[in-house]
């Protein structure tokens, strides 16, 4: 039969605590875990014992234990249910759910980069950048329509529509000049 071990309480309440023997503690408390009156060691079987059927089954018949320090306090142990694999999942579910996790996993590998790539390069500048770059390749196209225009009748659309640029990277005015 088991027995109930008061441990010290650092805030005036009683702590009932049932136990097996001096060392297997079935129940602690965190805030006197961070006291150090309970070790890891402790801690560790308290996970072990408690994830036993047999232990909790033979204090759940008791329900409650108390033991009286300055009040009476009871501690009312849940069984605990022990959790059983579905047989109904299936190879393909398994596999679904894999190819989920390896696709999350590369979308967060990419989510570091970009933030590593951000770190190191600054972003303003590289804005900086892109508008210069943009501003040459407008002159650039300018350039060509002007001397494509003595040879033949040709218009900024025609032009980059036959170089194949992408519309959305050049806006055209009405007047078929680039912005």
């Amino acid at each position: 039969m088991e027995k109930a071990t008061p441990l010290p309480s650092t805030k005036n309440e009683c702590i009932t605590i049932p136990v097996k023997s001096k060392e297997n503690i079935l129940l602690t408390k965190t805030s006197l875990k961070n006291e150090g009156f309970i070790t890891e060691k402790k801690s560790t079987k308290l996970k072990r014992s408690l994830s036993l059927k047999k232990s909790t089954d033979d204090i759940n018949e008791k329900k409650t234990q108390t033991i009286k320090d300055s009040t009476e306090c009871k501690v009312y142990l849940n069984p605990i249910e022990i959790a059983k694999p579905e047989d109904n999942v299936s190879e393909s579910d398994i596999n679904k759910l894999e190819k989920q996790v390896q696709e999350k996993k590369r979308l967060l590998e990419n989510l570091n980069q970009a933030e590593i790539y951000r770190k190191l390069h600054d972003v303003d500048k590289l804005q900086e950048l892109t508008v210069t770059w943009k501003r040459g390749c407008i002159s650039a196209l300018n350039a060509l329509l002007t001397h494509l225009q003595t040879h033949a009748d040709i218009d900024m659309a025609m032009l980059l529509n036959n170089l194949r640029v992408p519309k959305k990277l050049i806006t055209l005015s009405q007047s078929g000049d680039l912005i």
